[in-house]
């Protein structure tokens, strides 16, 4: 892109388990945190001062706001061995729409976790 300006709308980094995370979104922080040693859902405060909560559910995420609607899901989708393929989704509500910045970059960070969880139990089976 020559000559076009260009801006960094995000800055993920999800260094370990032990706090030294980082999203940015805009140049503000926007760190999900665990509320429990054994949960793995996370909660973020988005710009418009609200708490939002990231859930996992087997492979599927909703991320729901502090009164508990539910204003994203992602659904990773199908091949179709067992039923007919579909493409991975994620479906932002309208309520949710003058963030969706901040929630397409939580769901980045809470994707990089999991897969990482994901590795570290692979591993430890291997071991065993």
């Amino acid at each position: 892109m020559s000559g076009a300006k260009t801006a960094q709308m995000a800055v993920i980094d999800s260094h370990s388990s032990w706090g030294d995370n980082l999203v940015q979104v805009w140049g503000r922080g926007h760190a999900p945190r665990r509320e429990g040693f054994f949960s793995t859902s996370e909660v973020f405060t988005a710009s418009d001062g609200r708490s939002y909560r990231w859930k996992n559910d087997w492979d599927c995420m909703i991320l729901v706001s502090e009164d508990g609607t539910c204003v994203t899901s992602y659904e990773p989708g199908s091949y179709g061995l067992f039923s007919k393929p579909s493409p991975p989704k994620l479906t932002v509500s309208w309520n949710a729409v003058q963030i969706v910045d901040e929630i397409i970059a939580t769901w980045i960070y809470m994707q990089q976790k999991k897969r990482t969880r994901r590795k570290r139990r692979n591993r430890r089976a291997i071991m065993f």
